[in-house]
């Protein structure tokens, strides 16, 4: 062979050789986007995944919160009537303790009205009895 051609051969192996090194090249590149792609499916895949798992937990918390808020209602619900039932009672309590107040007051009044009434009763019979006593005196004296 003469230079030329063996020139021309190695330019035809340099050349097939760059082209075999493009195709290893353009080879890697579609793996490579293969790769990123998968990577980004995944990765989509997982964020949606993070997004319904977020979803459900605010969800779940939103239940939670609506479940308390509930609970707190019903408790001061409870509470209220409590106090309404015990408010009740204390004013049916004092109402029936001024009655009896008011009953034992009056009685204790006409108890002593009674009694004045019976004092006086016998103050008088007993001045009456003084009189006739020294009237009977003063007859005997006399």
């Amino acid at each position: 062979m003469n230079g030329a051609q063996q020139e021309a051969v190695e330019e035809n192996d340099q050349i097939a050789s760059l082209r075999a090194t493009i195709v290893a090249m353009r080879a890697q590149m579609e793996e490579m986007r293969a790769a990123q792609q998968q990577a980004l499916q995944r990765a989509g895949l997982e964020s949606s995944m993070e997004t319904v798992e977020l979803r459900n937990t605010i969800r779940s918390l939103r239940d939670e919160l609506e479940q308390l808020q509930a609970e707190g209602r019903r408790q001061l619900q409870l509470a209220a009537t409590q106090f309404t039932d015990e408010a009740t009672q204390l004013k049916a309590t004092a109402a029936a303790l001024r009655q009896e107040l008011e009953t034992r007051n009056s009685n204790h009044t006409r108890e002593l009205q009674d009694l004045r009434a019976l004092a006086n009763e016998e103050q008088t019979q007993l001045r009456q009895t003084i009189v006739r006593l020294r009237e009977e005196l003063e007859k005997r004296n006399g």
